[in-house]
């Protein structure tokens, strides 16, 4: 699983595949990255009782040269925990997803 620091700016880059695995082109994207926030209002998903999540949604870039689509999170809203991502494609619809641990401890539990 991919490590990384809280309160690092996280770039997501993803490239979207067909059926026959060549490189699709797509109209849009969007990353979704649900993560632990204890100063959330609520509690997003009901299988992680007592951990509150919150969630963003971020339009990606296209990056012609290399055939990917990019977006940047800034992880320090999130406290340390597993942050979850989806990355979805607009016309024709295609997805991926995932996860990353956020690292972090009592010592930069403010944002960085």
């Amino acid at each position: 699983m991919i490590k990384e620091t809280r309160g690092a700016q996280i770039v997501f880059a993803h490239t979207f595949y067909d059926a026959n695995g060549d490189v699709a082109t797509v109209s849009s994207a969007t990353l979704t990255v649900v993560y632990p926030n204890s100063s959330s209002s609520g509690d997003l998903l009901a299988r992680d009782p007592g951990q509150q999540k919150a969630f963003e949604q971020i339009a990606m870039t296209e990056d012609v040269s290399s055939n990917s689509w990019k977006a940047t999170w800034d992880s320090s809203v999130a406290d340390p925990g597993v942050v979850y991502w989806n990355i979805i494609s607009v016309n024709p619809v295609l997805s991926d997803d995932g996860s990353i641990v956020l690292e972090g401890n009592l010592a930069n539990l403010e944002a960085i």
